[in-house]
């Protein structure tokens, strides 16, 4: 469900202003559903691996690059026309024209297409949104990929109750980091587009979201001491409910920059309760069409921008203002069926078959 998140919420800007004001709220709440992936990846890699992951750690880093790059390289390929001189409204188009000594040499698209091709662009403010820029959490799994034998091994040997301890330490690690950074930059003395890139960092830096993907492996291991607890379903809707709240209410000034941070505990709690499939969300979720496009959320997450994009460059518009806006209804379903039908095609015909070949070729080897 964060992967559709994120789709509307790309898909629907510029479309905002004509909703009500809580409504826009919500959709612009979009980055926000990463944070919920980066948990989800966690949680899911130890479900899958637990520990198992720091007895053969290349074996482990094969699967994850059998289980990634393939798609992400093919819509690097399908976004090229994008990258090429069209770059997206949510891309930080001004480095293309704003000259800055600092990172100069990363303005360029052979710079930034070579740091996404090694999935390096969420550690270079400017490079981090070039290209495909959902990719840029794929920059950040990456990182979390490397620790993750490693985090493993430690967190399976931790009891249930170091292993809340060690959540909450992260959590508030997580609260730290944000807070250091807002102090630091009220003290720098930026100017020109570098407010820019200090701002990315925020947002985008693996090692500043590292808390989320680590606090999602501390309640994989939770769900896998095999206790399920009582009214599963209840919390599981109340996590829900909050979080839809908490995103409709406008947070803005310093309070916009803890957002993310503060909410982790609702984010993880929802992860973890909607694991056990209970009550009607969870069973609807665990449906024959839900599953599918589960499979093939991730396929969706990294086409649709490039859908977007093309929908755009092809569909007449009739009304202004600016480029790149998708302004009605059907429109947007239209590109919004491509971009799901894309998904389901890359996942029956690319993404598992490339997975199962990289994955016997790695064993034989």
């Amino acid at each position: 469900m964060a992967a559709f998140h994120v789709v509307l919420f790309h898909l629907m800007a510029g479309s905002l202003t004509h909703l009500p004001a809580p409504v826009q709220r919500l959709l612009a709440q979009g980055p926000e559903s990463v944070t919920i992936f980066f948990i989800l990846s966690g949680f899911v890699l130890v479900y899958t691996y637990r520990d198992r992951a720091a007895e053969d750690p290349k074996r482990f880093w094969w699967a994850r690059v059998a289980r990634i790059y393939p798609v992400y390289l093919l819509t690097l390929l399908v976004a090229l026309p994008m990258f090429l001189g069209h770059p997206p409204q949510y891309d930080n188009i001004q480095l293309e024209t704003t000259p800055v000594p600092f990172g100069a040499t990363f303005n360029t698209h052979w710079a930034a297409g070579l740091a996404c091709l090694l999935l390096l662009q969420a550690w270079l403010p400017p490079a981090v949104l070039k290209w495909n820029y959902p990719g840029w959490s794929l920059s950040a799994e990456a990182f979390f990929y490397v620790l993750f034998p490693w985090f493993g091994s430690v967190l399976a040997r931790q009891s249930q109750g170091r292993l809340w301890r060690i959540a909450l330490a992260t959590w508030v690690a997580s609260i730290g980091m944000t807070a250091g950074w807002w102090m630091i930059s009220r003290q720098m003395p930026l100017h020109g587009i570098q407010p820019i890139w200090w701002g990315d960092v925020l947002q985008f830096n693996p090692l500043i979201r590292l808390p989320e993907f680590v606090i999602g492996m501390v309640i994989g291991f939770r769900f896998m001491d095999g206790v399920t607890p009582g009214r599963a379903a209840q919390r599981a809707a109340l996590a829900a409910v909050a979080i839809i709240g908490m995103w409709m209410v406008p947070w803005s000034g310093v309070a916009s920059r803890f957002e993310n941070s503060l909410l982790i505990p609702i984010y993880a709690t929802l992860v973890l309760y909607l694991a056990y499939g209970e009550g009607r969300l969870g069973r609807w979720l665990a449906s024959p069409t839900m599953v599918s496009l589960g499979k093939a959320s991730y396929a969706l997450y990294l086409v649709h921008a490039p859908v977007i994009f093309m929908s755009a460059k092809l569909i007449s518009r009739n009304q202004t203002p600016g480029p790149h806006y998708l302004r009605t209804v059907m429109e947007l379903l239209t590109t919004a069926a491509v971009a799901v039908g894309a998904s389901l095609l890359i996942y029956r015909f690319v993404e598992e078959p490339a997975r199962q070949r990289i994955r016997r070729w790695s064993a034989r080897r």
